[in-house]
């Protein structure tokens, strides 16, 4: 898989969302991804989401706050995703990261 951040995103884009698709159809990813799955939960406010991996399920779960407007929704799950895409072996090692946002 391609390290620059930017070209991958194309790349991703054009095998997940080959239409160009609004919001992006993150369904198409978990398809493809077994090891990983997007859940939408209540968290803390000052929490935006996070990308966790079990070791023992040997799983990627992406945690996105429901509190937050659709469009940050959108945003956190995309970010996540892109830990997952560049960096998943370091997220298996920490065993996840967690993205604040000031608010």
């Amino acid at each position: 898989m391609n390290n620059d951040p930017e070209q991958l995103a194309e790349e991703l884009a054009q095998r997940y969302n080959p239409k160009g698709l609004s919001p992006f159809p993150f369904e198409n990813i978990l398809q493809d991804k077994q090891e990983l799955e997007i859940l939408q939960i209540d968290l803390s406010t000052g929490l935006s989401g996070a990308i966790l991996f079990n070791p023992n399920s040997n799983k990627f779960r992406i945690i996105a706050n429901r509190n937050k407007s659709e469009t940050r929704q959108y945003f956190t799950i995309a970010h996540e995703l892109g830990h997952y895409f560049l960096h998943s072996d370091l997220i298996k090692s920490e065993e996840g990261f967690i993205d604040g946002d000031g608010n």
